[in-house]
C-alpha cells in the first residue's frame, strides 16, 4: 500500500466516465454562469459590438411582418435575423432573445469541441479544452452578448465537428450544409470550404479506395453547401444585391488598423477618408497591401497570444504543441490544425479585433487541452492498485485561474460601460411621444427602447445645421448622452442641464449615467445668447465634461468651475472642483494653492496648511503657497510665526487684505522695517482696490 510516482501516465485511451461526466458538469455550470450574467447583469446592449444588435432587431421585426430586404445583408448573412425573428414569437423582448441565442450557441461550442477533442485526443484533453475555452475572457463575453458572433462560432464548430468527429457520406453532406449556415451568418466562414476540401483530399476515409473516397467526399460536401448557399445567392442577385458586396466595396475599412477607419463620425464633405474597394486598393497600392498582409501575420499572431488567449495560457498552448509532437497526437490533429491555419489566414487581411478572432479560441484552447491531457509529464502519483492523480493538472490550474481572473475583470468592465440609462429614458420617451415620431441619437438603442423611428445624429458644427437635419428627417425628439457628447464634441454643452437652448424642452427621467432627453420645438436652431460668450460657453462645456471624462482629462474644466463657484461664494463646491484638479494633475502646485484657499475659507486651517505645504514642496518659491501658510499660522493664533513667514513676501503681493494683515502682525511683532514696507505697499495700491 506504499506510495508510487510515475513521470508519464499509461498510454491507454479507454473511456473515462468520470472525466466525461466532469466535462458535462462543467458545460452545465458554464451555461448557468452565462445565463446569470445575461439576465441579471446585462440588461442592455453596449455601445460597442452590441450596438449592431439593434439594427438586427429592426430587420427581424421586418421579417416578422413579412418584409425581407436583401440590401441589409451586404456585410453579414440573413441567418441571425431569421433566427431572431422566429424566436421573438416566443420571447417578445428581442434583446433577451438575442442573449438566449448566444448562450445556446456558447454551450453548443463547448459540446462540439469536447466531441472533437475527445475523438482526436481523448477524454482528459477534452475536459481541459472545455475548461480553457469556458475560462477565456473573450469567449465568455460573447457567450452572453446579443451579437452574431457566438452563433457564427457555433455553426463553424458544428461544421468542424462533422469534418473531424464523424465519418460517412451523411457527415460530409452535413458538413457542407453547416458550412453554408455558418457563411450565411458571417460570410467570413467561407474559409471552411477550402478547409473541408483540403481535409478530404489529404485525409480520405480509411478502408475505401482513396480516389473514390475523395470524389464522394467532395461531391457530398459541395452538394450540402450548394443546397443552402445557391438559393440565397440566386434570390439576392434577383433582388439586385450581391451578398457580401460591402465587404469588397469598403475593403479599405477592414484593412486599416487605425481608429480613423470609421468615417461615420467625420465632418460632412470630408471625402479624403472615404472607403475604397478591393479593386481600388489593389490597383492603387498593390505593394503597400502586400506589405501590410505580410506584417499582419506576426502581428495578428502575437495579438492573439497576448489579448485573445492571454500569455499564461499561451505558454500552456506552446507546451501542448510540443507534447503533441512528442506523443504522436499531432497526426490525428492535422486536419484540425489545417482548418485553424486557414481560419487565421482568412483574418490576416483585416485589422486585428478580438471579436473577429473569436473563432480561433477553440483551436488555441485545444493546444492547451493537449498540454494538460497528454500522458507525457503527467507526474502521476498515488497508492499501489489505485489510478492515482496527475500533478500536472494541479500545475495547469494556475494559468486557468489567471484566465478566469482576466475574464471576471473583462465582464466587470463591460458591465461598467453599459448605457443602462437608455431604458428609463426610453420609457419616458414612449410615454411622451406620439407614435411614428423620430428620435435623434448616435446609436439605435433609444429607438428600440422608445419604439420611435431612429434618426442618426450627424457630424455637423452648428445648431442650425442640426435643426435642419432634424426637420428633414422627422426627428421631434433628441437623446443626448455621454456617448453623443464624446462623439459630437461640438455640442458638449447640450449635456449640461443648466444650458438653456431655444427650442429644446427637457423630458425628465432618472438615469444612472449622464443623459438628457429633449422635445424639439420650432425655435430649435437659433443660437442661445450665451453661446456668443466664450467664458459662458466654456462653463457649460466644463459642466458637461466633468460628468463624463476622467479627472486626468478634465482638470482644466474643474479649474474653471472651481473659480466660478469661488466667485459666487460657494466655497464647498469650489473645494470639490479644486480637489478634482489635484487628483487629475497632482503635480500642479497652483491646484494645491487654490485647494488651500478654499479650505482656509471654510475654517479648516490644518488641512489648508497641508495643501499649501504640498504646493511649496512642488515649487519651493511659490509665493501664493508661502502667503497661504502665513494665513494658516495667523488663523492658528501664531502671529509671530506668521510675521516671520510673511516678512520676505511684502513686495510679492498686491492683495489689500493680505497687506493689512501683514501690517498688523508686523506691528505686533515689533518688525518696524516690514511694517513700513507693508504700509507703503498699501499706499501704492490704485484707488478702488479696497485698500
Amino acid at each position: 500500500m506504499g506510495l508510487w510516482m510515475a513521470l508519464h501516465a499509461p498510454t491507454t485511451r479507454r473511456p473515462a466516465p468520470a472525466l466525461r461526466n466532469a466535462t458535462r458538469a462543467l458545460i452545465a455550470v458554464t451555461a448557468i454562469v452565462l445565463a446569470w450574467i445575461a439576465f441579471a447583469c446585462h440588461p442592455v446592449g453596449d455601445y460597442f459590438t452590441e450596438s449592431d444588435f439593434y439594427g438586427y432587431a429592426s430587420g427581424a421585426s421586418l421579417i416578422r411582418h413579412g418584409q425581407f430586404d436583401f440590401s441589409r445583408y451586404s456585410v453579414v448573412g440573413p441567418l441571425y435575423e431569421l433566427l431572431l425573428a422566429g424566436l421573438t414569437f416566443v420571447v417578445h423582448d428581442a434583446f433577451r432573445a438575442g442573449e438566449l441565442i448566444s448562450i445556446a450557441a456558447g454551450v453548443g461550442v463547448l459540446l462540439l469541441w469536447a466531441g472533437i477533442v475527445r475523438r482526436r485526443a481523448g477524454e482528459a484533453a477534452a475536459l481541459w479544452t472545455v475548461l480553457f475555452i469556458a475560462a477565456n475572457p473573450v469567449f465568455l463575453r460573447y457567450g452572453y452578448s446579443a451579437t452574431t458572433d457566438m452563433l457564427a462560432v457555433a455553426l463553424q464548430s458544428a461544421a468542424a465537428y462533422a469534418l473531424f468527429a464523424r465519418t460517412g457520406p451523411r457527415s460530409e453532406l452535413a458538413a457542407g450544409m453547416l458550412a453554408a449556415l455558418a457563411a450565411l451568418t458571417r460570410y467570413s466562414a467561407l474559409y471552411l470550404v477550402p478547409a473541408a476540401l483540403a481535409c478530404y483530399l489529404l485525409w480520405p476515409e480509411p478502408g475505401l479506395p482513396p480516389l473514390r473516397t475523395r470524389v464522394r467526399s467532395f461531391a457530398c460536401f459541395v452538394l450540402g453547401f450548394a443546397a443552402l448557399a445557391v438559393p440565397w445567392i440566386m434570390l439576392s442577385l434577383r433582388a439586385g444585391h450581391v451578398p457580401g458586396a460591402n465587404l469588397f466595396e469598403s475593403f479599405s475599412f477592414y484593412t486599416d488598423p487605425s481608429t480613423a477607419r470609421n468615417i461615420q463620425d467625420t465632418a460632412p464633405g470630408d471625402t479624403a477618408r472615404a472607403y475604397r474597394s478591393l479593386v481600388d486598393v489593389v490597383r492603387q497600392q498593390p505593394g503597400a497591401l502586400v506589405m501590410r498582409l505580410l506584417a499582419n501575420v506576426p502581428d495578428h499572431l502575437m495579438r492573439d497570444l497576448r489579448s485573445l488567449v492571454g500569455l499564461p495560457v499561451a505558454w500552456v498552448c506552446g507546451s501542448g504543441l510540443v507534447l503533441a509532437l512528442l506523443d504522436g497526437t499531432w497526426r490525428r490533429l492535422l486536419p484540425v490544425a489545417l482548418t485553424g491555419a486557414l481560419l487565421f489566414a482568412s483574418l490576416v487581411p483585416v485589422f486585428f479585433s478580438e471579436r473577429y478572432a473569436l473563432p480561433l479560441v477553440p483551436y488555441f484552447m485545444t493546444l492547451a487541452g493537449l498540454a494538460a491531457g497528454s500522458h507525457l509529464l503527467a507526474l502521476r502519483i498515488g497508492r499501489v492498485e489505485r489510478p492515482g492523480v496527475w500533478l500536472k493538472w494541479i500545475v495547469a490550474l494556475w494559468p486557468l485561474a489567471l484566465s478566469i481572473q482576466s475574464s471576471v475583470s473583462l465582464q466587470r468592465w463591460v458591465a461598467s460601460q453599459l448605457p443602462v440609462e437608455v431604458i428609463p429614458a426610453g420609457r419616458a420617451l414612449r410615454d411622451a411621444a406620439p407614435p411614428g415620431s423620430g428620435v435623434l441619437s448616435r446609436k439605435m438603442h433609444m429607438s428600440y427602447y422608445s419604439g420611435l423611428n431612429p434618426v442618426a445624429f450627424p457630424r455637423v458644427t452648428h445648431l442650425a445645421e442640426l435643426a435642419e437635419h432634424c426637420r428633414t428627417n422627422g426627428a421631434r425628439f433628441m437623446y443626448f448622452s455621454w456617448y453623443e457628447a464624446e462623439l459630437r464634441p461640438e455640442f458638449w454643452y447640450l449635456l449640461d442641464s443648466t444650458a438653456v437652448v431655444p427650442g429644446l424642452t427637457r423630458i425628465p427621467f432618472v438615469g444612472k449615467n449622464p443623459a438628457l432627453l429633449f422635445v424639439i420645438g420650432p425655435e430649435f436652431g437659433r443660437d442661445p445668447d450665451w453661446l456668443a460668450s466664450d467664458s459662458l460657453t466654456g462653463l457649460h462645456v466644463a459642466r458637461a465634461q466633468v460628468q463624463v471624462l476622467s479627472e486626468q482629462v478634465t482638470w482644466r474644466a474643474h479649474t474653471a468651475l472651481g473659480e466660478e463657484a469661488s466667485a459666487r461664494g460657494d466655497l464647498a463646491a469650489a473645494l470639490g472642483h479644486f480637489l478634482a484638479v489635484t487628483r487629475g494633475n497632482p503635480r500642479l502646485a497652483w491646484g494645491w494653492v487654490r485647494t488651500g484657499d478654499m479650505l482656509l475659507g471654510l475654517g479648516r486651517g490644518d488641512q489648508a496648511r497641508e495643501a499649501y505645504e504640498r504646493a511649496r514642496r512642488l515649487e519651493p518659491g511659490n509665493v501664493a503657497a508661502r502667503i497661504g501658510i502665513g494665513w494658516t499660522q495667523l488663523r492658528g493664533e501664531r502671529s509671530e510665526l506668521a510675521a516671520r513667514t510673511w516678512a520676505p513676501l511684502v513686495g510679492e503681493t498686491h492683495d489689500p487684505a493680505t497687506l493689512r494683515a501683514m501690517a498688523e502682525v508686523f506691528e505686533a511683532a515689533g518688525d518696524a522695517a516690514s511694517l513700513e514696507a507693508a504700509r507703503k505697499a498699501l499706499a501704492a495700491l490704485p484707488q478702488g482696490t479696497g485698500r
